[in-house]
């Protein structure tokens, strides 16, 4: 069953309830691929975060090492 005949199937059983239901179902189906795509994003950023944040230590200690070896 393809996405649109699901939510047209949706819709129709709706139609019983209050239209506030129609309404949210409406926004949800609007903002929902753009919720998504914030959200790989955020996670996309957390990654790089911890990466950067396990680089940073290595160089320090790296450079620490050099000094105390000299």
């Amino acid at each position: 069953m393809s996405r649109k005949k699901f939510l047209i199937e949706i819709f129709d059983e709706c139609k019983k309830f209050a239209p506030q239901v129609l309404i949210f179902l409406i926004i949800y189906i609007l903002f929902s691929n753009n919720i998504k795509t914030k959200i790989r994003k955020l996670k996309a950023q957390k990654k790089k975060r911890i990466k950067n944040d396990r680089e940073v230590p290595v160089i320090q200690n790296f450079h620490a090492n050099k000094i105390f070896q000299v």
